[in-house]
């Protein structure tokens, strides 16, 4: 078994690395690839939303970002729920949001992952107004993710 990466790098404060990295070092410090990180990003997302615990603010920030999304235009796509409310769940990393919004994030996500035409039409709309109006783009146990052959994959604890 290859040495284990504590990987902060995606937010999350619990993430492993099994392989699928590089260490070098230049100047006198070390720097980290990791191979295929849009395939380990989706696996940890697919980690999360599937998981039994209830999401806090480090894991609604993670599955916001992986949405593509500002703090504004995730807080539309909820529906009722305002910018303030998300900016205070990511602010209290640690802490569970309410079980209501834990499922509509984890709905919303999976939707969009499935390709929903009308989940992804509506989030098309969100960075289209928000290009318009900012003239821009827009307690979980620790995880250990192994690079195989078919991609990063989630370890059996």
């Amino acid at each position: 078994m290859s040495k284990l990466l504590h990987y902060t790098g995606c937010g999350l404060e619990y993430v492993y690395l099994s392989g699928g990295y590089k260490e070098e070092e230049m100047g006198g410090d070390i720097y980290i690839s990791v191979h295929n990180s849009e395939s380990l990003y989706n696996s940890i997302a697919e980690a999360i939303v599937s998981s039994p615990y209830v999401l806090r603010g480090q894991e609604v920030r993670f599955l916001r970002g992986r949405l593509r999304l500002s703090q504004e235009g995730f807080a539309e796509a909820l529906r009722g729920c305002s910018r303030s409310t998300v900016a205070r769940w990511e602010a209290q990393r640690n802490e569970a949001i309410d079980e209501t919004a834990d499922a509509a994030i984890r709905w919303l996500y999976v939707r969009k992952m499935a390709n929903d035409q009308e989940v992804i039409a509506t989030f098309q709309r969100l960075r289209e107004i928000e290009e318009a109006e900012y003239g821009q783009k827009s307690s979980f146990p620790d995880s250990v993710f192994e690079s195989t052959e078919q991609g990063w994959e989630l370890k059996a604890a």
